[in-house]
């Protein structure tokens, strides 16, 4: 396939898929888990999956990035190495492929003025957003975690409910 992705889409694209997931992470959250809907070990395989699925859609958008850098799409493998994906990140998001075709085909539109303020002030606030949203996960495990004073295990919300059903019954 022949498509290539310019340095401004791929800084809106990937500051708008960060953002959708700490808004869905937070919901997940706050609507799901602190009400709760779902217990802690819920929450871990919905922020688990949510996780996955950005990391399906972002490592596609990479992928697609690097064609139009001229390099091949396999070196989007190494952005699962922090320190790696640390260095390569920035190259990512700020260095413009060539303006010719490449062997990934014809030179994407080059980005205007507006796209480029727009995806900056995105990834500034995707970043902020994201921070929040793994924040405030911690803060809700946290919150649905307490030991128990008899057994020793740790136990959710609804599990504590239960013991304190059990224990006002005897």
């Amino acid at each position: 396939m022949k498509s290539r992705l310019g340095a401004g889409s791929y800084m809106l694209w990937a500051s708008v898929l960060f953002i959708v997931w700490a808004g869905l992470t937070v919901a997940a959250c706050e609507l799901l888990a602190n009400r709760g809907v779902i217990d802690l070990s819920q929450l871990n395989q919905v922020v688990s999956v949510l996780g996955l699925a950005v990391g399906m859609v972002f490592y596609g958008l990479s992928a697609i990035r690097l064609k139009d850098l001229n390099m091949p799409p396999w070196l989007v493998k190494l952005l699962a190495f922090p320190l790696v994906a640390l260095m390569l990140m920035p190259y990512l998001l700020l260095v413009s492929g060539p303006q010719r075709e490449n062997r990934y085909g014809s030179a994407p539109p080059s980005s205007g003025f507006l796209k480029v303020f727009l995806a900056v002030v995105l990834l500034l606030v995707a970043i902020n957003f994201s921070f929040a949203a793994v924040v405030h996960y911690y803060k809700t495990r946290h919150a649905l975690t307490v030991e128990h004073p008899r057994t020793s295990r740790v136990l959710n919300a609804p599990a504590i409910d239960a013991v304190q059903r059990q224990g006002a019954s005897s």
